[in-house]
């Protein structure tokens, strides 16, 4: 299949009939050769993960696609960090951390919660983020008392965490394709895994979660195909063609990135240039903000203002021609 990486210098990937990743393997001069595993189930969803050292990572999502819960599976043999995680709430946890919850308000994220080695998920060392008004960039990190400002690069990645007195608390350098190049934090929980808009970094495996897919920034692709086909473009594995520029929040539609346009504003654009290109029909929910990307076997979904902006109306009703509809 065409733009599916298969050679990266030493390291080759391995794809199935479907077209996903699911075994990478790593060489590097003076190591011995490291290989990786990816499960998917029916939906394209990354389930499961194994590292070359055997730790296995497991993936939950809800019904909307988003991602809600990752794990490590314990084996009673096997050792995890048990470093203490001081914090001005509780007292430190005797159990590891071995996972994380997730929440979210539409499509950006709001909240993270560690889950212990016990089961449970400790509410009182969540780190939550707070964005712009209707945008998917983050403003601030508010973690166990804390608060943190977020600055950010001209289309929304961050790039360093201040604290309230304005001292430094993280900052990074990635290349243009989101691959880290340096990192600082003042310690472990001050890292921020926020990455390209409506992206977040998966520390075990390396790999980008971005809500329909999942993103490697050292090869620049994607794991699995565009889940819109063809109305992806030529390269089904591939990222936005200029990272500089142009986003691609959900895995989906890549939009270029307006700091003063709402997500909406920005979904509306992209749903009238499918109209233009004959992608998908008209599906109208009531709470459009919530959907606005191509949704499953061709359908697109917007609202009154913007379908008005494109088909014509009489006496406040939308006129659809026949040459434009199809029947469902």
């Amino acid at each position: 299949m065409t733009g599916r990486t298969i050679k990266n210098g030493d390291n080759w990937f391995k794809y199935d009939n479907q077209g996903r990743l699911i075994e990478k393997r790593v060489v590097e001069n003076g190591f011995r050769p490291r290989t990786y595993f990816y499960h998917w189930n029916a939906l394209n969803q990354l389930v499961r993960y194994i590292t070359s050292q055997g730790d296995e990572w497991h993936y939950q999502y809800d019904a909307f696609g988003r991602r809600i819960r990752k794990f490590q599976v314990i084996h009673h043999d096997q050792q995890v960090d048990k470093r203490p995680r001081p914090g001005p709430l509780s007292q430190p946890k005797s159990q590891p951390k071995i996972g994380c919850e997730y929440y979210y308000l539409g499509d950006p994220l709001i909240e993270e919660a560690p889950i212990y080695a016990d089961g449970t998920v400790a509410f009182e060392h969540s780190t939550h983020w707070l964005y712009a008004p209707n945008q998917l960039t983050p403003t601030a990190r508010y973690q166990q008392g804390e608060l943190n400002y977020v600055i950010t690069d001209q289309i929304g990645t961050p790039t360093e965490l201040l604290a309230e007195d304005g001292t430094g608390r993280w900052r990074v350098k990635h290349n243009l394709w989101g691959s880290i190049l340096k990192q600082y934090s003042v310690n472990d929980d001050d890292f921020c895994n926020l990455r390209f808009p409506g992206q977040y970094l998966d520390n075990e495996s390396g790999l980008h979660y971005n809500r329909h897919r999942y993103y490697d920034p050292n090869t620049a692709q994607y794991l699995t195909t565009d889940p819109i086909g063809l109305a992806g473009g030529f390269n089904p594995y591939g990222y936005v063609h200029n990272p500089t520029g142009w986003i691609d929040p959900l895995g989906l539609v890549c939009c270029e990135f307006d700091s003063g346009m709402s997500r909406v504003e920005a979904a509306r654009l992209r749903q009238a240039k499918m109209l233009q290109d004959n992608i998908g029909y008209n599906i109208s929910p009531k709470s459009w903000e919530q959907y606005p990307s191509i949704g499953k076997n061709g359908t697109f979904v917007t609202d009154k203002e913007g379908a008005l902006k494109y088909f014509d109306t009489k006496s406040g009703e939308i006129n659809i021609p026949s040459s434009l509809a199809r029947d469902i």
